[in-house]
């Protein structure tokens, strides 16, 4: 950190600013806690991947014992669904980064919602990442440095005169370097960094350095040097107080070189420090069969009728053929992690079998393209809807008998859970990590996509389309009983217990 308070500008070894740091918590069981949640997405607002579902769920679960409030970048997305947004306070320029204004609001259910008001930086098609081709914006260097640094101003109470933070909790690597301001400053506010995702680190050339205001002392191998470029999730692995990771095998695992991405050593050091903790991801209590609203018709456990019911509606929707197989489901991001070109590779083979597969998602276009290109070689068999909308979504998992997991690596994946809940749809997983840990792998449930036999596909195709619906049934509860479902009230628990 910079030791400021001489007025001289010197170095000090920042294991001891983060002891430092998490000293000022220390308040007994039942603390009040003001808690600012710095996300970049918001099932609320704007969504691209699994962060915008833990964004707009793990806040809502907080609030029982503290007063957690949100900070988002004022994306066009977000800013068009307030009618008011009141302005509390200004940032001025640094160095790159222009000035700024802080809006406060709220969601409808009074979630305080802070957004950061900068038009030339937010207020842009495309998604919150990149462009509509799928480009990365060229300047998300300033933009997500913009944001952290408001977000480190806000937390020290430099921004809105009637609130300021005990705690920070930012998420991935556009806000990984709230803790490094935060230091940078010399604020001794404790930190949280949750890595949802190590392989995507924010990488930018060393000009970035000048570019977001951060201290030329800062670039080393013990900062935000990454092989000569500057990461952002690097400082904030470095900078945070503590990491969290989205479940406890995914904490061991990026301790390792086969997935710590560069980064292992250092993570290595923060775990044996008792400085990483893996918390398995929960899901919001409104992803239940029986009462959902967005479903062609509500169902419980066992309720095969209205389990066909939405399965006949996405059929219809997305213009299949009537069928009596299975029908295959993937909602995800189509990007090459999620291992969408496997399931392409399966295709015919599901096909052939009676199965049909349904996709849903945004993402690299070359792979959206696959995808379309397959529906329109069979559209009576693959239905393709590429953007994402969680009522269809919600629907998808319904009607789907198989919810397939092809992923490479999966630090946590909600998809699973998702299809938990929703009539236990049995999850075709590639047996990536940690995501089999959350599949009970029985003879059937476990097709794999990357080494598949000839007969696996068969074999959940013909317990639906022969009518051997029995062992369609013991199939889908071995592989998910009802136990093994997760709310947010377990994870809001291990983070308050971590803090």
């Amino acid at each position: 950190m910079l030791n400021l308070a001489d007025g001289r500008l010197s170095w000090l070894p920042v294991q001891k600013w983060n002891q430092s740091c998490i000293a000022l918590v220390s308040a007994g069981p039942g603390a009040f806690l003001r808690v600012l949640f710095v996300t970049t997405e918001m099932d609320d607002f704007v969504r691209v991947g699994g962060l915008a579902a833990v964004s707009a769920a793990l806040p809502r679960a907080l609030r029982s014992w503290s007063d957690v409030r949100i900070i988002l970048p004022g994306y066009r997305d977000v800013v068009e669904q307030f009618l008011h947004i009141e302005i509390v306070g200004q940032c001025a320029p640094l160095a790159d980064m222009p000035a700024c204004s802080l809006g406060l609001t709220a969601t409808k259910d009074g979630l305080p919602v802070y957004v950061l008001l900068c038009p030339q930086l937010y207020d842009r098609p495309g998604n919150p990442y990149g462009d509509a081709s799928g480009r990365d914006w060229p300047d998300n260097d300033v933009r997500f440095g913009r944001f952290a640094s408001a977000a480190a101003q806000l937390a020290a109470g430099a921004l809105d005169k009637n609130w300021a933070a005990d705690l920070v909790h930012a998420n991935d690597w556009q806000a990984a370097l709230v803790p490094a301001y935060l230091a940078w400053n010399a604020a001794k506010v404790p930190t949280i960094l949750t890595i949802h995702n190590l392989a995507y680190q924010g990488l930018f050339p060393k000009e970035s350095l000048r570019r977001i205001g951060a201290p030329e002392e800062s670039f080393h191998i013990d900062g935000l040097e990454f092989y000569d470029k500057l990461s952002f999730l690097k400082g904030g692995i470095v900078y945070a107080s503590h990491l969290t990771t989205v479940s406890d095998t995914y904490a061991k695992e990026i301790t390792t070189s086969e997935l710590g991405c560069g980064l292992e050593g250092l993570l290595r050091r923060r775990s044996d420090a008792a400085q990483l903790t893996g918390i398995l991801n929960g899901i919001d209590e409104s992803w239940d069969p029986r009462v959902c609203a967005q479903l062609a018709q509500p169902f419980g456990a066992g309720d095969w009728e209205g389990k066909r019911a939405n399965s006949d509606y996405v059929r219809h929707q997305f213009g299949l053929a009537v069928s009596r197989g299975p029908i295959f489901g993937l909602v995800a991001r189509l990007v090459h992690q999620k291992g969408v070109d496997l399931v392409l590779s399966a295709a015919d083979e599901i096909i052939e079998a009676g199965g049909q597969i349904i996709v849903t998602g945004s993402g690299e276009p070359e792979i959206e393209q696959a995808l379309v290109d397959a529906h329109r070689r069979r559209p009576d068999a693959i239905g393709v809807a590429i953007g994402f909308n969680d009522a269809q979504a919600r629907r998808i998992f319904a009607g789907s008998d198989f919810t397939l997991m092809p992923s490479r690596f999966e630090p946590c994946g909600l998809s699973q859970m998702y299809a938990q809940k929703f009539d236990f749809s049995a999850a075709s997983a590639a047996r990536s990590r940690p995501s089999w840990r959350r599949i009970a792998w029985t003879r059937c449930a476990a097709a794999r996509c990357r080494n598949r036999s000839a007969g696996t596909f068969r074999q959940h195709c013909t317990a639906r389309s022969t009518g051997r619906l029995c062992r369609l049934k013991s199939m889908r509860s071995a592989a998910f009983p009802a136990s093994q479902a997760r709310s947010w009230r377990g994870p809001s628990r291990q983070r308050r217990q971590a803090r």
